[in-house]
């Protein structure tokens, strides 16, 4: 299978062959989250592959009520309504068991192909858990299908500015955690 999470990120940020997914959804764009080389290298969750069709994955995706399908994040709040706060409960399997609150903010949303998180740089309150974040980040969360009955999905994030060194691998590793789950959650409704 072809890098597509590859594609769609040079295309997310570059615009070539797609328009950036705030401009698709009339939100003005950061200029700080569409500046190539502004990141760090991106991290990219595992693809997987669902046996299911992409409207009903992206219900169990977006259904807020029911996140404890999703050990890296086993609570989620929010309207899902662009320019809303996302409250996120995540675990850092790496460090501890226990889930710490973070708050982001919505950025876009396309059913059901992606939704968009940014979470605001050093200065206006964004922390990751127990640490000082210091930075921004974008996630996006990506559904794709091209059979009626079996879609991908896979995650991103990039955080900026570049250069700050930190240790994302828990990041990397809740990501693929969280795509494992969802597989199995969507696979499991009937």
């Amino acid at each position: 299978m072809a890098d597509t999470s590859r594609l769609h990120r040079r295309q997310l940020l570059t615009g070539s062959g797609a328009i950036a997914a705030g401009t698709l959804l009339g939100v003005q764009a950061d200029p700080a989250m569409a500046a190539p080389g502004e990141f760090e290298p991106c991290i990219t969750s595992v693809t997987v592959q669902i046996d299911r069709p992409i409207d009903l994955v992206w219900k169990v995706l977006t259904y807020l009520p029911n996140s404890s399908w999703n050990p890296f994040c086993p609570r989620i709040e929010s309207t899902l309504t662009i320019g809303d706060p996302i409250r996120l409960w995540v675990v850092n399997h790496q460090s501890s068991p226990e889930p710490y609150l973070i708050t982001e903010t919505v950025y876009a949303v396309n059913p059901p192909r992606f939704l968009t998180l940014h979470g605001s740089p050093a200065g206006t309150g964004h922390t990751l858990g127990h640490l000082a974040w210091g930075r921004g980040s974008r996630r996006d969360q990506f559904l794709m299908s091209r059979e009626p009955d079996r879609c991908f999905y896979y995650s991103t994030i990039f955080v900026y500015p570049a250069g700050a060194g930190q240790n994302l691998s828990w990041v990397k590793e809740g990501f693929d955690i969280q795509a494992r789950a969802l597989k199995a959650r969507a696979e499991s409704v009937k």
